[in-house]
């Protein structure tokens, strides 16, 4: 399988899946999210998570950095959104947040 890095407007791209680095709400946030959001169709968008964050609430399951939920990509030009929960940066606690960050998305070199 082919892949391919490159630096463009996420938001413009066609691609299979777009990742977004989300929060525990799958609410949008600033920055890029933000922009996502917006460019998808901020209300449709919006409508899934939060059925998405609902659906994870029953099931009792907690949306902890490293999950990921997959959502319709609506009006951007990708086939989908890969909402990927980060940790919450804390700068009292950089260090912290920084190896809970490489504990959920460096692979381990044991290749577990």
């Amino acid at each position: 399988m082919e892949f391919k890095v490159e630096r463009n407007d996420i938001a413009r791209m066609c691609v299979d899946v777009v990742v977004l680095p989300a929060n525990w709400r799958l609410i949008a946030g600033t920055g890029s999210s933000l922009a996502l959001f917006e460019a998808a169709g901020r209300e449709k968008l919006e409508a899934e998570c939060a059925m998405r964050f609902e659906e994870a609430q029953k099931q009792h399951k907690r949306l902890v950095p490293g999950t990921c939920i997959l959502t319709h990509a609506y009006d951007l030009p990708a086939r989908a959104i890969l909402h990927t929960i980060v940790p919450k940066w804390q700068n009292d606690r950089s260090r912290e947040c920084y190896e809970d960050l490489c504990r959920r998305y460096v692979p381990h070199p044991s290749g577990r």
